[in-house]
């Protein structure tokens, strides 16, 4: 029966409108289902121990206080110890459920580590966003949260169903994948000879073969979402390789880009944008360069061919003068 029924119960005793041995009666056998109810879950006072020691003291505790106080006729104080022991029950539902959300969670991670081995992929936020959402899930359970834990871990369950869906390899999105991977592929290609540590460059740490087989098997949601995250990381790098694509089909700037591979200017810097605004840098020389020899030439054009003007110019000017004699 809900506590507000019995607390007008309890108004219509106090008022003489209601016997003494009905409500004694009610509260009881309130008070034995809340037992009932909570001899269902004796089976998991580890996992009520675990998470909140004192809480089976305190129920039992409540139970006890609300026989003792029906057997010395105070009803009402009866009635709160009741009110405590429902909240108690409550509180025990809430953590055994957040507690099985916790364990789903955290076996479905395991099942997603398993499908991305690569470490690198792992600290992508596809993947480390669920595990933080993991941790977050356990600090509620700490604090004693259960509401917002299992939110938090149904929400994340959620994501890792998402990212856990398969879908046909023949799709015109496997293709579009397909060809981001191609794209990162090249990027990786043309540019790894400016890579400090060659072993631990993508082509070679299998992260782009693993997302390959990632899409090849069909779990398109999230080898999408680890190559979102990997050309987001890359983006720097794509800027210098598309920069640098450029430069090397003008054969003016080949000395100066195998003067920019000498400088080792990742190697060193362990940047990319260093070494973009260095191509730039160096583009921007050649070019002023350029522009000096242009000019260079044209200046020694121009005084090559100052007399034979002064000699064009003058000529009509002659003959103006020998027209309008005296």
């Amino acid at each position: 029966m809900p506590d507000l029924s019995l607390e007008r119960l309890l108004w219509r005793y106090e008022y003489g409108l209601f016997p003494s041995n009905r409500l004694d009666y009610l509260l009881r056998e309130e008070a034995s289902q809340l037992v009932t109810a909570f001899e269902g879950h004796r089976g998991q006072l580890d996992v009520l121990r675990q998470w909140d020691h004192g809480l089976i003291y305190a129920f039992d505790e409540a139970v006890s206080q609300a026989y003792r106080q029906l057997d010395g006729q105070n009803r009402r104080e009866a009635l709160r110890q009741i009110k405590q022991a429902r909240i108690g029950l409550e509180t025990i539902k809430q953590i055994l459920r957040a507690h099985s959300d916790l364990m789903s969670i955290r076996s479905a991670l395991k099942q997603l580590g398993r499908l991305v081995s690569i470490e690198r992929l792992r600290q992508f936020p596809a993947i480390n966003s669920i595990e933080q959402m993991v941790e977050l899930t356990e600090q509620f359970m700490r604090n004693r949260q259960y509401r917002q834990a299992i939110f938090v871990a149904r929400f994340c369950a959620r994501q890792i169903e998402t990212l856990e869906r398969r879908e046909p390899t023949t799709s015109v999105r496997s293709e579009k994948l397909v060809a981001r991977l191609n794209q990162i592929r090249a990027i990786c290609a043309g540019t790894g000879h400016f890579v400090s540590t060659p072993e631990l460059d993508l082509q070679n740490d299998g992260t782009l073969g693993k997302l390959q087989v990632l899409v090849r098997e069909g779990w398109l949601t999230l080898a999408e979402q680890l190559i979102t995250d990997l050309e987001v990381t890359l983006a720097s790098r794509r800027l210098f390789y598309d920069e640098y694509q450029r430069a090397l089909t003008d054969p003016a700037l080949e000395p100066w880009l195998a003067s920019i591979r000498e400088l080792n200017v990742i190697k060193r810097d362990q940047s990319w944008d260093v070494a973009l605004r260095r191509l730039r840098e160096t583009t921007l020389a050649v070019c002023a360069d350029q522009l000096r020899q242009s000019q260079s030439r044209l200046q020694r054009v121009t005084e090559q061919l100052k007399p034979h003007l002064e000699v064009t110019q003058s000529a009509p000017q002659a003959a103006t003068e020998q027209a309008n004699g005296p």
